[in-house]
Parts: C-alpha cells; sequence; structure tokens
C-alpha cells in the first residue's frame, strides 16, 4: 500500500508532508575573493563546501575526499553512515543512467540530510506528478521505475524512464513553474521527497549540504537537456 502522507490530486497522486565538478578560478587573487565570499574563510576552496560553524560539518566529521568511491559517494558501510538512508545511497552508487544523480556528501552530512527527506511508496500505476500542477517537490528514486509523458495535441506521448538512483521534478524545483509532465510509477516505487519548504530550512542551516544538492540536481538537469530520449524527463 502507498503510504500517503496528504490527501492526494484527484485520488491518484501521493502527496508526502512536508555537481560532478567544481569549477575555481586559477588567477589566485579571483580564488581568494571565491575563499572570501559569503561561504567564509573556510575551506571552501579545497572542498568545496563550507566548514563553517553553522553546519557543524568540518572534514574531521567525515568530508574527506579520499574516503569517497569513484563516483564521489561516501560508502554505505562507513561507520556512522545513517541506516534509514543506505537503500538510497546503494542505489545511487549502483546507478549507471546518464542522469543518476551524483552527489558528494560525507557521513556527517548524510546524517544531517536524512533528517530532511521523508520517504513514501507508490504502487505501479499511481500518478506521482500531474502535467500542470504547482507543485516543486524534487524525489529522489531508490527503488522502481516511473514513466514520464507528456500530452500534445493528440495524445499523450511516453516520453522518458526514471529509475534508481536518480531524480525527478527538479525541473520545476528550480523553475517554480508549473509541471510540464506527468510521471506515473511503472512499478512499486520508494521515493524519498524533497519540499521547497524543508529544502529553504536546510539552506538557511546548513548551505554547504543544500549546496551539494543542489549541484547534483543541477548537474542531472544539464545532462537530461542534452540527452535527446531524457530531455522530456525535466519536469
Amino acid at each position: 500500500m502507498i503510504k500517503n502522507d496528504g490527501p492526494g490530486a484527484g485520488g491518484s497522486r501521493p502527496l508526502p508532508t512536508s555537481s560532478e565538478s567544481r569549477i575555481m578560478p586559477r588567477d589566485p587573487t579571483l580564488r581568494a575573493q571565491v575563499v572570501n565570499s559569503s561561504f567564509g574563510n573556510s575551506a571552501f576552496a579545497a572542498s568545496g563546501f563550507s566548514n563553517s560553524q553553522q553546519s557543524g560539518l568540518g572534514n574531521s566529521a567525515g568530508f574527506s575526499n579520499s574516503g569517497f568511491g569513484p563516483s564521489g559517494i561516501v560508502p554505505t558501510n562507513a561507520p556512522g553512515m545513517p541506516q534509514t538512508v543506505i537503500g538510497l545511497l546503494q542505489a545511487l552508487q549502483q546507478a549507471n543512467s546518464p542522469d543518476s544523480l551524483k552527489i558528494t556528501l560525507g557521513v556527517a552530512q548524510w546524517q544531517v540530510l536524512a533528517g530532511y527527506l521523508q520517504t513514501f511508496t507508490m504502487e505501479e500505476g499511481q500518478v506521482l506528478i500531474e502535467e500542470g500542477s504547482k507543485d516543486t517537490t524534487v524525489y529522489l528514486v531508490e527503488i522502481g521505475s516511473l514513466n514520464v509523458y507528456h500530452t500534445d495535441t493528440n495524445h499523450q506521448a511516453h516520453v522518458a524512464i526514471v529509475g534508481p538512483g536518480s531524480c525527478i521534478g527538479e525541473g520545476a524545483f528550480f523553475s517554480r513553474m508549473p509541471r510540464n509532465a506527468t510521471v506515473q510509477a511503472a512499478s512499486r516505487c520508494k521515493l524519498w521527497s524533497v519540499t521547497p519548504m524543508r529544502f529553504t530550512e536546510l539552506s538557511n542551516r546548513h548551505s554547504a549540504i543544500a549546496l551539494a544538492l543542489v549541484m547534483a540536481l543541477g548537474s542531472v538537469v544539464a545532462r537530461r537537456l542534452g540527452n535527446q530520449p531524457k530531455r522530456g524527463a525535466v519536469t
């Protein structure tokens, strides 16, 4: 059975409540300006993320690139990794699709992010996103696959499939525009949601983690737009 945290749209949609690279300027003068920016005088230039006291997550908290796998994702068996997100991390590590989500976080960062994610399940045939709706929640896929449909003047066309280790809904998450496609579960799915409200809270309290998440989502958007079969999955 689907776990509904809120009323569905038309009875079919479950509603939970609520970069692959870093580009730094080569000029030492410009690099200093970046390090002294709003990210603070931290190890941002070295790690790509702020180690400020606000987030309380320095390299000593498990954010060491030497401990990451080839994809930049920390191993799931790392000490202190929250058990609730082990399945999601395994999906991210094993994903090999062109639009897989590659987010670089350490153990302590995952401990924090897990508190801002909400999980729920869907059964085959249930609708997650309806074309034209104004919801801007983004979803991470742990289990199952989803079909993406776009409605034109003549019929409803199937445009893409999104599987484990990827995300869906990132288009409206960034643009705040109505959804441009319908997303329906092609099999039983387990998803994780990030609502705009929860993301705002995350960005206010843990800006480095929020930055890592949006960079990973932005990378998916860029790769999907450059891949004709997956272009329609930007919803």
